[in-house]
């Protein structure tokens, strides 16, 4: 095949709301360009850094009237619906103008529209579940109602399904099998060689090199222990402080019940993130198990923590605490997470500890890297993209930039 014949290999990866320190998609993207795609990031709201949105001029035309002043007479319902008619429409435009070989949705949102346009867009359609949606939000039957229709009706359209962990996988199984099989694409971190500790972490809070640091890093919101976490250092060893490191709707009330012990920083930039990490003794993560979701998840901070050489507190989740006691890169704290817990919990840990827990998680993620992870994403990838329409070459110079 002649050159001029030849076209770059092209995939959509699709949020409803993006961030640049979305870990997860931004690997992803490094991945499909290593392998010769262009990437395009395509995101409702929520939009930061390199990634555009598809608020503006590809929106519905007569959505403009919701500004208008008869606009206000429209119940806030009607709006809503308005809106998310528009945002589908948008979305499919941008996906059938795209040429696009694959298609990536990593949440429901994005898989409904993007399901419907994929005969007209003639792509591959892959479904990347971060989440086990129908359960994400607690006790929110309607959105599981509504979730469960989406995945019925766009589980015949998809060509890839991945998700974040084996436990999430066979639970899909269960529920929705209409998706079909899925295969496990973990947010492990990648390699590189381990961060040493250059004091900023410490010099940034003030704390002495004697004391002991407990790092929470990521969004301040529910279901993560934070209300515990914070009470927690009132009867803490005295050696112990905690850094929330992170912002989110939660921040000005944990603030209020802070004591001097807990310290709260603005988050970091995500390639910065492991310098900040390695001045810590002890990473929290203490995910709640108030639903299916939170019971079973594995959040980025099980492998960011321990890829800057920092253990573990853990919720005793079903997923999360076995990785912990498995890997020996921690200690879990049984549920529910208390601050009795918590507090308890430090008291029983011992410099042999941390060193013995230390040295376990930086060979835990040395031998789950997302390389590792990247090679299964890409297959899966490239699964779906060859169910593209037929007469598009697929070549591409190995490590194309994305336009």
């Amino acid at each position: 095949m002649s050159p001029s014949n030849t076209r770059q290999r092209r995939a959509a990866l699709l949020a409803a709301h993006m961030s640049a320190n979305d870990a997860r998609l931004a690997k992803q993207a490094t991945a499909l360009e290593a392998h010769g795609y262009g990437v395009d990031f395509l995101s409702w709201e929520g939009a930061t850094g390199p990634y555009p949105s598809l608020q503006g001029a590809r929106l519905l035309p007569w959505r403009r009237a919701l500004s208008l002043p008869f606009g206000n007479l429209l119940p806030s319902v009607a709006k809503r619906l308005f809106n998310a008619a528009s945002q589908r429409h948008a979305l499919q435009a941008a996906l059938i103008a795209g040429q696009y070989d694959v298609v990536i949705s990593s949440d429901p949102e994005t898989l409904r529209p993007a399901a419907q346009a994929k005969k007209r867009g003639g792509y591959g359609l892959m479904y990347d579940a971060h989440e086990y949606y129908p359960d994400e939000v607690p006790n929110d039957a309607p959105r599981r109602a509504w979730v469960k229709r989406v995945h019925k009706q766009a589980g015949p359209q998809l060509d890839a399904f991945t998700s974040v962990n084996q436990a999430i996988c066979d639970l899909y199984a269960q529920t929705d099998p209409e998706l079909g099989h899925a295969k496990v694409v973990a947010n492990a971190s990648p390699s590189r060689p381990l961060p040493q500790d250059d004091g900023r972490l410490r010099a940034r809070v003030g704390v002495a090199a004697s004391d002991k640091i407990l790092l929470f890093q990521g969004g301040l919101a529910r279901d993560r222990g934070l209300h515990a976490l914070v009470e927690a250092m009132d009867d803490a060893p005295p050696n112990w402080v905690a850094i929330l490191m992170g912002s989110g709707a939660l921040k000005e009330e944990l603030r209020d019940k802070a004591g001097g012990r807990v310290v709260f920083i603005e988050p970091q930039k995500w390639d910065e993130l492991h310098l900040w990490t390695a001045g810590a003794d002890l990473g929290a993560v203490l995910y709640e198990g108030t639903c299916a979701n939170q019971r079973l998840c594995s959040p980025n901070k099980l492998w960011e923590y321990p890829a800057a050489g920092v253990p573990l507190l853990a919720s005793d989740l079903p997923f999360l605490g076995k990785m912990v006691s498995q890997h020996n890169i921690g200690i879990s704290v049984k549920e529910p997470v208390t601050a009795q817990a918590i507090s308890q919990t430090l008291a029983q840990i011992t410099p042999q500890h941390l060193a013995a827990w230390r040295a376990n998680a930086v060979e835990f993620s040395r031998s789950h890297s997302w390389e590792t992870e990247a090679a299964t994403f890409v297959v899966e990838v490239n699964h779906a993209a060859s169910k593209a329409r037929s007469d598009r070459p697929v070549l591409a110079p190995h490590g194309s930039k994305a336009r």
